[in-house]
């Protein structure tokens, strides 16, 4: 939707949750408020507000609750998710480290890194069959590793000018080293 959907009616109003078949849902609400000030009429006929299809308010929030129990039905059940969980692994290239920290098989097999964010899932099929190849890659399920992983900072990311710069704002200009 390229107009923003209303989610402001007369005497109330919604924030949006990010979520856009609830939004839809939030939003035809304050659409039949802005259209009419009683929930009596909202069996009224009258134009749609953006984003929204038929020909009364009551439409209007019936058709948004199809829409998102379609989404909601369209989603990846959650034992097929747990599932699928069971049968991710990542790819440790157990050759190197960087400090500490491991190195994985990043996405795409764009080389290697210490960011999961950034690391490939493969299958466990997938992991094993690589690890045959080279036993030097070790596969790890991704539930273990995500569950030891731990916030690191790259210092390569860090300039002390930015954080000079940072401290000044926060006291106002002042710099009282």
């Amino acid at each position: 939707m390229s107009e923003e959907l209303r989610m402001d009616a007369y005497f109330y109003g919604f924030l949006k949750t990010g979520v856009p078949e609830i939004d839809l849902i939030l939003s035809a609400v304050a659409c039949a408020g802005k259209a009419f000030h009683h929930t009596d009429q909202w069996t009224d006929h009258c134009l749609p507000y953006h984003g929204h299809s038929g020909s009364t308010p009551i439409d209007w929030i019936q058709n948004a609750a199809n829409r998102a129990a379609a989404a909601w039905n369209r989603r990846t059940p959650p034992a097929e998710l747990a599932a699928m969980e069971m049968d991710a692994f990542y790819l440790q290239d157990s050759r190197g480290y960087v400090g500490n920290d491991m190195l994985f098989w990043a996405k795409d097999g764009k080389g290697y890194t210490t960011d999961l964010s950034n690391a490939h899932v493969y299958t466990k099929d997938e992991a094993y069959r690589q690890h045959a190849i080279r036993e030097t890659d070790i596969p790890w399920p991704k539930e273990y590793i995500d569950s030891k992983a731990r916030p690191a900072v790259d210092r390569q990311y860090l300039k002390r000018s930015e954080a000079d710069a940072a401290m000044a704002a926060m006291k106002g200009g002042n710099d009282e080293r």
